[in-house]
C-alpha cells in the first residue's frame, strides 16, 4: 500500500479487550475497552502494526496516533449524523451519533465535548457506546435519570452488531474516562 494511502487510512477504533491488538499501539479506555490504532479497508478493518509505521515512511507511533485523531475528525466532518433528541418523556435532551463502523470510536474525538456541550442544557455530560454503529451523550443528571437513560439505550441500541458496553464514561473538554456511580 502507497505510503500517502496508508497515512489517510489510519484510524484509531474501539474494540473490546478480547479483540487482538499491539500492546504499543493500544490505549486503554476502560470498561473492557482499548483504542487500537487501525487501517480503514474501505470499511473493513485491520489492526496496525509496527511493520506498517516503517511502511508509512517510519513514522513514529504518536506521529501514528495525531494522524489517527486528524482522520476521525474528517471522517466525522465528512460521515457523521448527529440527531438531538428532546421529546421523549421522562428522559433529558440527549445527542445521538449513529452510521458507520467508526462512529462509537467517535468518543475520542477531541473537539465532542465541544460540540456536545453547545447542543445540551449541561455541560456535564456521559456517553455511552453500546455497539459500533451508536454513540449516546447526555447530561450526567442524577442517579435516577441516568437509570432511566440506560435502560432506553439497552431497549433501543441492545441488539446491535458488534457489541461494545453498556457502562457509562464521563465525557469533559480533555476527553473521557470511565463513569462509576456513586455507591456502586
Amino acid at each position: 500500500m502507497p505510503t500517502e494511502d496508508l497515512t489517510n487510512r489510519i484510524v484509531p477504533y474501539v474494540v473490546p479487550s478480547t479483540y487482538p491488538r499491539v500492546p504499543e499501539l493500544s490505549r486503554e479506555l476502560g470498561h473492557g475497552l482499548w483504542v487500537l490504532l487501525s487501517k480503514n479497508l474501505d470499511g473493513l478493518v485491520s489492526g496496525l502494526s509496527q511493520e506498517d509505521l516503517e511502511d508509512a515512511g517510519a513514522m513514529s507511533i504518536d506521529e501514528a496516533w495525531k494522524t489517527a485523531d486528524e482522520n476521525l475528525d474528517a471522517y466525522f466532518k465528512k460521515e457523521g449524523t448527529a440527531r438531538r433528541y428532546s421529546d421523549e418523556p421522562g428522559l433529558p435532551p440527549f445527542i445521538v451519533l449513529s452510521g458507520t463502523w467508526l462512529v462509537a470510536t467517535c468518543i475520542v474525538l477531541q473537539r465532542l465535548h465541544t460540540i456536545a456541550a453547545r447542543a445540551l442544557p449541561d455541560t456535564e455530560l456521559l456517553v455511552s457506546i453500546p455497539h459500533r454503529e451508536s454513540l449516546l451523550i447526555f447530561p450526567k443528571g442524577t442517579a435516577k435519570s441516568r437509570a432511566k437513560m440506560r435502560a432506553r439505550i439497552r431497549q433501543v441500541d441492545g441488539g446491535g452488531d458488534k457489541p461494545l458496553t453498556f457502562e457509562l464514561f464521563d465525557l469533559t473538554a480533555t476527553g473521557v474516562t470511565p463513569f462509576h456511580e456513586a455507591g456502586a
